[in-house]
């Protein structure tokens, strides 16, 4: 039956933000007609790099309280044209590295945000790499040909305790965004939610990144992840191989608080598959960045390849792990998901620290592909060298062996207390390591009190002179772990590395402190050098 036309809750409010313009601006309009109150703009804060662009979104706001975005009717101004300048569409253009704000204005009410250009370029993969699907979420909703909502409750296999729902997810001004409420639906105290592009977007190989600001408090989980287009979880995405047989690649997760106060700052890249003996080895890798994550914007990415996986944050590569016979899940096809977790079992629930609500703001999701890309050969050079108490020879100054074979010995053997610098050697190599983050993990004692160590790797020639620091890592060992533990070294944005007879040396350093008691017998007990992966020289 035929009824009054009837028009949405958003075109009311703007047709009246609108009459409330022309009321504010001395037009005829009736009487009891709102007026604006106040207005309202964002992204704020907003960085940009040099060249790169972004849409403002105004809201306002009528003295009825209801509100909805301005399109029209609006004046826009840079502080500092020279930092950014802002169109008459309220697009915000980054010119050169500083901070300016930019304002709108409509009847007599004024909104400013604040805008930073990075000295950094855009993005860029590197060479060889071509885009090869890309959502810049320039729109006004979510792409449905790229992506479909995960919905629902029931912990997804973390103990999370939100409710995932499509509403929970808005593109506007150039970002989608992800809110974490507090709000009970069905059995859930918090709303969120989760996106992903099984059965529409999947790829083998690739570079996958994100440029995203987090959010940060005690119970936040955001992560953008990779899982296997085969997948079984949930009965959701078609496949039929069980996690974490399907294969899991996570390129960013952020754990919000923590007791230790780390979690707003520092990002992690995991692996998660069934090795050779049945088991997740899940392999790890963080970096803590000076600031909070939620402060910036920053560039997240995973670099997949036949030969290996790097992980890196703004271009600076914090962990490499070399692909093995036994990682088959990661030569099929994966796809794409974006989620903004309440609790879980790695960090923990939102406690009285918790502050809702929270915002994930993803600027823009970006897939590179290699021409050619295949399953590669073994690496050229051993990619793991295990620290020995063999006597280097041939090299000044005198120290042990770093061996590619693991030791045979087992148990709680041999020691080396850490009173000065010790060093060790590997054999002259001929070859070359990719560039990407080099490890180095440290089995010690637990040490009565505060003990940082810095580890050092460098190239020399072959008699151990003209060296060439390749990377250095600071660790207290004491912060990380009771009993005898092993302590990881991160050495970051290592370049690719040539070798035509020279030599891998390490050298480990007390700071001062409690006494360290270094344990290293390559087996049960393996203290040791990880590398990226490597070609053979001639």
């Amino acid at each position: 039956m035929a009824g009054p036309s009837r028009r949405s809750p958003h075109h009311a409010l703007a047709a009246a933000v609108a009459a409330a313009l022309t009321a504010c601006a001395g037009g005829a309009g009736p009487a009891e007609a709102p007026t604006l109150a106040s207005l309202a703009i964002g992204p704020s804060p907003l960085t940009l790099a040099p060249g790169e662009t972004r849409a403002l979104l105004v809201t306002g706001t009528l003295s009825d309280g209801s509100s909805a975005p301005l399109t029209a009717g609006l004046t826009f101004e840079s502080a500092d044209p020279a930092v950014a300048t802002v169109g008459a569409g309220g697009v915000v253009t980054g010119v050169a590295a500083g901070a300016t704000t930019v304002s709108a204005a409509a009847a007599g009410r004024r909104a400013t945000a604040e805008v930073t250009v990075s000295g950094a370029a855009a993005h860029d993969p590197g060479p060889g790499w071509t885009l090869a699907w890309s959502d810049e979420f320039d729109g006004t909703a979510v792409d449905p040909s790229s992506w479909t909502f995960d919905l629902g409750s029931g912990g997804w296999g973390n103990g999370e305790s939100q409710w995932y729902r499509a509403e929970n997810a808005v593109v506007a001004g150039g970002l989608l965004t992800i809110t974490a409420k507090v709000e009970p639906f069905g059995d859930a105290p918090y709303t969120s939610a989760r996106l992903q592009t099984s059965r529409k977007r999947a790829f083998t190989y690739g570079t996958f990144a994100v440029r995203a600001r987090l959010p940060g408090t005690q119970g936040m989980w955001p992560a953008f992840w990779l899982l296997g287009a085969n997948s079984a979880s949930f009965d959701l995405y078609g496949g039929d191989v069980a996690w974490p047989g399907c294969g899991e690649i996570d390129a960013m997760e952020l754990i919000g608080g923590l007791a230790d106060g780390s979690g707003d700052f520092t990002t992690h890249g995991t692996l998660h598959y069934l090795d050779a003996t049945g088991r997740n080895p899940g392999p790890s890798y963080a970096l803590r960045l000076p600031r909070r994550l939620s402060e910036d914007f920053h560039v997240y990415e995973v670099v997949w390849t036949p030969r290996s996986f790097t992980w890196k944050v703004d271009g600076l590569a914090y962990g490499t792990k070399v692909v093995t016979a036994d990682m088959e899940e990661f030569s099929k096809p994966m796809f794409i998901l974006l989620n903004l977790a309440v609790g879980g079992a790695w960090g923990g629930w939102p406690d009285a620290s918790t502050v809702f609500p929270q915002r994930y703001e993803i600027d823009w999701v970006r897939v590179y592909q290699q021409d050619g890309a295949a399953p590669g050969d073994a690496p050229g050079l051993p990619t793991a060298w295990h620290l020995s108490s063999v006597a280097s020879s041939g090299v000044a100054p005198a120290g042990e062996a770093l061996s590619s074979a693991p030791g045979t010995v087992s148990g709680f053997q041999p020691l080396k207390v850490l009173a000065a610098p010790a060093t060790w050697w590997s054999a002259p190599l001929t070859g070359t390591y990719d560039a990407g983050a080099w490890s180095v993990g440290l089995f010690t004692t637990s040490p009565a009190g505060a003990a940082p160590v810095r580890v050092e790797a460098w190239k020399t020639a072959a008699d151990g002179s003209a060296a060439v620091r390749l990377g250095a890592a600071e660790v207290d060992v004491r912060a990380t772990g009771g009993g005898n533990h092993r302590s990881w070294f991160t050495l970051t944005g290592v370049p690719a590395t040539a070798f035509a007879g020279e030599r891998i040396k390490l050298t480990v350093t007390p700071l001062g402190g409690a006494e360290v008691t270094l344990i290293y017998n390559g087996n049960d007990f393996d203290s040791l050098v990880t590398t990226p992966w490597s070609a053979a020289g001639p």
